[in-house]
């Protein structure tokens, strides 16, 4: 039996070009080389609206990506409430 190589991208066009949109921004603002808008709707062949969404998304999605660096806090723990004594005798009735 051959084995047939998966030809679809494994990103989206719209998610890639949304992706590439979010970095170039960060690429101009520390003086390194970007792709334009235009050039990254055009090579990706994604509708720029799209893109524009998901960069969007991506953007807003950023801080929830990052966990603080250390050990997680450790979960509340409830304990069993004690039975009273007047509760204790009650049920003993």
């Amino acid at each position: 039996m051959t084995a047939i190589a998966d030809s679809s991208p494994a990103v989206l066009p719209h998610v890639a070009a949304g992706l590439l949109l979010a970095a170039s921004e960060l690429q101009r603002q520390l003086g390194l080389p970007h792709s334009t808008a235009e050039e990254i709707v055009k090579k990706t062949a994604a509708s720029r609206s799209s893109a524009y969404e998901v960069r969007s998304r991506l953007l807003e999605a950023l801080p929830s990506l990052v966990r603080p660096v250390g050990r997680p806090s450790a979960p509340a723990v409830t304990l069993p409430q004690r039975r009273t004594s007047s509760a204790a005798k009650s049920s003993a009735s």
